[in-house]
């Protein structure tokens, strides 16, 4: 990688992540960053730079004056999308806590670090109980792709004892299962599907299911 487009990807990710609207920077703390980075920088190789992310498409915006300030502007994500993504995950019963601090992390880093200081918030909803399943989103992955190829998965299904412990229904009956779509409803998720076991179309808890594996 050349220096010119490593110091084009040091620059794309100082301003993604450090500035927004109410936190632009100047060309002189571009070049100290640069600088302290090891990379050589002047003010006419940062103003061509900035017109090179322009030109690809990055939103960078200038606010005139004696000393130019730049900020990112549109983003994937706005704000408040963010905002409403980070509380989707923490309402989400089936994904566990240690999931939902890792998913909220990959979310606040689509905007600058300023900003995902207010995605670090608690959200208070009424029996919000996170499933102790950390391997739901592996199940869930499995059963999309299921969809996708028609074809089956089995697994065990299993309940929470009052002290949190795994209990397998039915002595451990393998389920041999059809899945159709997925629900959410009240807070969890539902796999959709006929079921050779009772004989007709239910659906299962996703964060219920043990040791899913896909079938022909």
């Amino acid at each position: 990688m050349t220096l010119q487009k490593s110091r084009l990807m040091f620059l794309m990710e100082l301003l993604n992540r450090e500035t927004d609207e109410e936190h632009p920077i100047t060309i002189a703390e571009i070049i100290d960053r640069l600088k302290a980075e090891g990379f050589s920088a002047n003010r006419h190789t940062i103003a061509g730079d900035l017109n090179t992310l322009t030109a690809h498409g990055i939103d960078v915006v200038c606010n005139k004056s004696r000393q130019n300030q730049y900020f990112i502007g549109d983003r994937h994500f706005e704000l408040p999308e963010l905002m409403m993504l980070v509380d989707a995950v923490q309402a989400a019963r089936f994904v566990p806590a240690k999931q939902s601090k890792a998913l909220i992390a990959k979310l606040s880093a689509l905007t600058s670090v300023h900003q995902a200081d207010r995605l670090n918030r608690q959200l208070y909803a009424d029996k919000h109980v996170k499933s102790v399943n950390e391997k739901v989103l592996n199940t869930v992955d499995l059963l999309h792709a299921t969809i996708h190829d028609g074809k089956q998965v089995t697994f065990q299904y299993f309940e929470y004892t009052v002290t949190k412990k795994k209990v397998l229904k039915h002595g451990g009956q393998v389920y041999q299962f059809s899945p159709y779509a997925l629900l959410w409803n009240n807070d969890s998720y539902y796999a959709l599907g006929f079921s050779e076991s009772h004989g007709k179309v239910v659906k299962f808890r996703v964060d219920r299911m043990a040791s899913p594996k896909q079938t022909g």
